[in-house]
């Protein structure tokens, strides 16, 4: 009997999972710190191998 209702709680859990409306959105934000791979230039532009990394 307990295994039965574990069962159906599971069951639950995860039909409540399968209604969500994510939008996909077409840009992803990344982030980097101050190091040598990935830094700002004097045009204030971000460069670096993290940058390139990230673009690819």
């Amino acid at each position: 009997m307990i295994k039965k209702i574990l069962i159906a709680l599971a069951v639950i859990m995860l039909m409540t999972g399968c209604g969500s409306n994510y939008k996909i959105k077409d840009k992803v934000v990344v982030g980097l710190d101050e190091s040598p791979i990935g830094y700002v230039n004097e045009q204030g532009e971000v460069v670096g191998f993290e940058v390139d990394l990230a673009r690819a």
